[in-house]
């Protein structure tokens, strides 16, 4: 029996993968106690799904992915390695995030590579970069019932990421929820 064809389409993302799982072991354990409430729809991201986006792709044909390996790849040789220091946790609509302190080398990094993609055919992204950690996802009624969380953790200091590499991640819809692996990675220049 043949295999069946691979899709011609990936849904695609650049990020940084986020290192600091056991230091906010005590904000997943509270969103864990949290699930119980079923009307919630509380959903805790997979650790191995915990990341920084840079820059949002979303469909992206097989190819194109050349071209796509070669900005990251000279993307990446014109930005140093940096750390990240991440504090605190915020809302979206439906999510819950743990912050990223603004950072010169990320926002020069996500500025230079949304306006490159342009020439790749992709649309740049209009509202300001705001780096940040998805943590959780929720219906949007349960906003205030979560909102006990930001007293708890909205100074909290959660640690630093060496950031030295860049990935080009692909996401997979599956019936569990997304799964995420890396495509490529692609390091920052070393200055030291």
């Amino acid at each position: 029996m043949s295999k069946p064809p691979k899709p011609t389409k990936l849904r695609c993302f650049v990020g940084v993968k986020f290192a600091l799982h056991d230091q906010i072991k005590p904000l997943l354990e509270d969103l864990k106690i949290r699930t119980e409430d079923k009307s919630s729809k509380l959903r805790i991201v997979p650790p191995e799904n915990l990341h920084i986006t840079i820059k949002f792709l979303g469909s992206v044909g097989r190819n194109q992915l050349n071209s796509i390996r070669a900005l990251l790849s000279e993307l990446s040789g014109k930005h140093q390695q940096h750390e990240l220091h991440c504090q605190g946790i915020g809302f979206f609509k439906n999510s819950i995030w743990v912050g990223i302190h603004t950072d010169h080398y990320l926002n020069a990094i996500a500025t230079e590579m949304n306006m490159a993609f342009v020439s790749l055919g992709f649309n740049a992204q209009q509202k300001k970069y705001v780096p940040h950690v998805t943590v959780a996802r929720f219906n949007r009624d349960a906003r205030i019932k979560l909102s006990t969380l930001l007293e708890i953790y909205s100074g909290k200091i959660w640690g630093i990421i060496p950031v030295k590499e860049i990935l080009l991640f692909k996401s997979d819809t599956l019936p569990e929820g997304a799964r995420y692996s890396i495509l490529d990675n692609y390091k920052l220049a070393d200055v030291s």
